[in-house]
C-alpha cells in the first residue's frame, strides 16, 4: 500500500500536464489581490510610443537606445491585443511567470537525471515554487513592462534544458535550438550577456563530474565558443547601429569597473533574496546594507569572493556533486547578478530594482535545494514548509501594497475634475507608495497629466506642472496647504516618514518662470510669480484631491 502510494505521488510530480496547472493556478490565485495593478510609469510611455508606431518601429525599438526587438515583438504585440485591459495583463503575465516556473522544475529534475545526483522528493517542484513565489519576483510579475524580464529566464532555463538534452541524446538539432534561442535572448535583456559565461559553468562542472577533458573541449566547441561568437555579432551590431557597445544603460553604466561596489552588491542581492532583509526594519537595513558600502568592507568582501573562487577552482574536482551543484546555483547567482552589481542597489523601500534580481533566482534555486537536501530528513520538509511560508507571506505583503498603490493612482484619476481650467499647477502628489511608482516622472512637467491622458482617456488640454512629488506610506498620507504671504504658500505633510520627489529622485530647491520652491524639509515654500498668479493649485489627501486658493486680501495677521 505504502508503495503504491509513494509510486502515485511519483507519477503526479512527473505529469507536465499537472505540473504546469497547479503553478499556474498558484500564480493566479497569489497575483489575484494586484490584477488591476502595474499600468504605471514606462508603460505608460511605451503607450505613447505604441499608439504612436506601427509593427514597422519594432526594428529600431520606437526610438529606444537598445536592441530589443524581440521585446517590442511581444510587448507591442501584447498591447495592440490588450490596451489597457488590466485583467487582460494579469492573465498574461501570470501565465508567462508559470510557464517559467515549470521550465525550472523540468531543468532542476534534468539536471539531476544528468549529472548524476538526487535531491529530496518533491524538490525540482520546491525550485519552482521558489520562483514563482519569491517576493522579489512581484515587481516583475504586477508591472506590466517587464516582460522582457520573464522572457530572459525562460530563454536561460530553454538554453539550459537544451543543453542537458544534448548532454544525454548527442543530438546536434539541441544544440541549433540552443544556439537560436541565445540570438533571440540578446534582442530581450542585456542580461543576457553573461548566459554564455553561466553555461560554461554549467560546462566545466559537468566535465570534471565525468573527469574527462575530451567532454569539457568537445562542449567547449559545440555550445560555449558559438555562444561567444554570437555575442559578440551582437555587441558589433550595437556599435554599428547605437554607437555604442551596450544599449540601454550605456556602456558607461554596464561596463564599469567599480569592483568594490560590484562585490558589495553582489552580497547585497544575495542577502536581499536568502534572508528577505528588505522586509526588515529600517534600523536593520541600514546596519546590514550601508556597512556593506563602506570601502574597507566591500574591499573585504570582494577579497572573500576571489579566495572562494580559488578554493572553488583547485578543489573543484575532489568535491562531492551535491557541493559541486551548490557552487553552480551559487556562482550562477553571482554571475547573473553581475550584469547590475555597479548600478545602485536599493533597499530603504519595499520593491525598487527587484525586477534586477529575478532572472539570478533561476540559479539560487538550485542552490538552496542543495543547502535544504542536507538537513535532516525527520526536519527537511518542516524547515521546507515555514521557508516557502515565509516566502508567500512577503510576496503577498508586496502583493497588497500594489493593491494599495493602484486604488491611489485610479483614485485620484477619478477625483480629477478640473478640466475646464487653462493651467494647473500640483502642489503634492504621490510619486511613488513605499517605492511602488504611481505618478513618478523625469524630463516631463507632469506625470499626472500623461496618465490622465493615456489611462484615462480624457486629455487635459491646458499646461500642468508638479512641484513636488513624495513617497506616500499609508493611503491616509497627505498635506497640507496654508498661504504664508502674498505670493507665497507652505506645503506641509501632515504626518513623519515622508520626503519629496523632482524628477525621479529626491528633490532640491529650483525654480522656473512659474514659481520659485524651497525645500525645507518637512515642507517646502512655494513663491509664485506673476505669470502662475491665476493658475489652479491642487494638491492630495488621502485618496482625493483638493483645491487651493490664494486669498487676494491676505495680511501678515491672518497667520504669516
Amino acid at each position: 500500500m505504502a508503495a503504491g502510494r509513494e509510486q502515485f505521488g511519483k507519477n503526479l510530480l512527473s505529469n507536465p500536464y499537472l505540473i504546469f496547472g497547479f503553478l499556474w493556478i498558484v500564480a493566479m490565485i497569489t497575483f489575484f489581490p494586484a490584477r488591476h495593478a502595474g499600468l504605471v510609469y514606462d508603460f505608460i510611455g511605451w503607450q505613447e510610443a505604441y499608439d504612436q508606431g506601427t509593427w514597422v518601429d519594432i526594428i529600431h525599438c520606437f526610438g529606444y537606445k537598445g536592441m530589443h526587438q524581440v521585446l517590442h515583438l511581444f510587448f507591442y504585440a501584447f498591447y495592440r491585443l490588450l490596451g489597457t485591459n488590466a485583467i487582460g495583463w494579469y492573465v498574461l503575465f501570470t501565465t508567462f511567470h508559470a510557464f517559467l516556473g515549470f521550465l525550472v522544475y523540468v531543468w532542476l529534475r534534468k539536471i539531476q537525471e544528468t549529472y548524476g545526483f538526487r535531491l529530496f522528493s518533491g524538490a525540482a517542484l520546491a525550485g519552482a515554487l521558489f520562483v514563482l513565489l519569491h517576493p522579489h519576483s512581484t515587481e516583475v510579475v504586477i508591472w506590466k513592462v517587464c516582460i522582457h524580464y520573464i522572457l530572459s529566464g525562460i530563454w536561460l532555463t530553454g538554453i539550459m534544458i537544451l543543453y542537458l538534452d544534448f548532454v544525454k541524446t548527442g543530438i546536434r538539432k539541441r544544440l541549433y535550438w540552443l544556439w537560436f534561442l541565445y540570438a533571440v535572448s540578446l534582442f530581450t535583456l542585456e542580461v543576457s550577456y553573461i548566459y554564455p559565461a553561466v553555461m560554461l559553468l554549467m560546462v566545466l562542472t559537468y566535465a570534471v563530474q565525468q573527469k574527462s577533458i575530451s567532454v569539457f573541449l568537445n562542449h567547449l566547441k559545440a555550445v560555449i565558443v558559438p555562444m561567444f561568437l554570437i555575442l559578440a555579432a551582437h555587441l558589433l551590431l550595437n556599435r554599428a547601429t547605437l554607437g555604442s557597445w551596450v544599449g540601454h544603460y550605456g556602456a558607461e553604466v554596464h561596463l564599469n569597473p567599480d569592483l568594490l561596489t560590484i562585490a558589495a552588491n553582489e552580497l547585497k542581492y544575495l542577502i536581499k533574496h536568502l534572508a528577505l532583509l528588505r522586509f526588515s526594519t529600517f534600523q536593520v537595513k541600514v546596519a546590514v546594507f550601508d556597512t556593506l558600502s563602506n570601502p574597507l568592507i566591500a574591499f573585504q568582501v570582494l577579497l572573500g569572493l576571489l579566495v572562494v573562487a580559488v578554493f572553488w577552482a583547485i578543489r573543484l574536482h575532489r568535491f562531492r556533486i551535491k557541493t559541486k551543484m551548490a557552487f553552480l546555483g551559487l556562482f550562477g547567482f553571482f554571475l547573473l547578478i553581475l550584469p547590475v552589481a555597479n548600478m545602485f542597489f536599493y533597499h530603504l523601500m519595499l520593491a525598487p530594482n527587484d525586477r534586477f534580481g529575478y532572472v539570478a533566482t533561476i540559479l539560487l534555486s538550485l542552490f538552496i535545494l542543495v543547502l535544504i537536501d542536507a538537513i535532516p530528513t525527520r526536519i527537511k520538509y518542516f524547515f521546507l514548509s515555514i521557508w516557502l511560508g515565509l516566502n508567500i507571506y512577503f510576496q503577498q505583503k508586496l502583493v497588497h501594497a500594489w493593491k494599495d498603490s493602484n486604488i491611489i493612482f485610479e483614485s485620484l484619476i477619478e477625483d480629477f475634475r478640473w478640466y475646464d481650467r487653462d493651467e494647473i499647477i500640483n502642489l503634492a502628489l504621490p510619486d511613488n507608495y513605499n517605492g511602488l511608482l504611481i505618478y513618478s516622472v523625469i524630463d516631463e512637467p507632469s506625470g499626472f497629466k500623461e496618465v490622465l491622458e493615456y489611462n484615462r482617456r480624457q486629455k487635459f488640454e491646458g499646461t500642468m506642472y508638479d512641484v513636488y512629488l513624495y513617497n506616500m506610506m499609508t493611503l491616509n498620507d497627505g498635506v497640507s496647504v496654508n498661504q504664508v504671504g502674498p505670493d507665497r504658500i507652505k506645503v506641509e505633510f501632515n504626518q513623519w516618514g515622508n520626503w519629496w520627489f523632482y524628477n525621479g529622485i529626491g528633490a532640491g530647491n529650483y525654480e522656473n518662470e512659474y514659481y520659485k520652491v524651497v525645500n525645507e524639509g518637512h515642507h517646502y515654500i512655494l513663491e509664485v510669480k506673476e505669470p502662475a498668479r491665476d493658475a489652479t493649485f491642487i494638491y492630495q489627501d488621502g485618496l482625493s484631491l483638493k483645491e487651493f486658493k490664494f486669498d487676494p486680501g491676505w495680511k501678515a495677521e491672518n497667520g504669516g
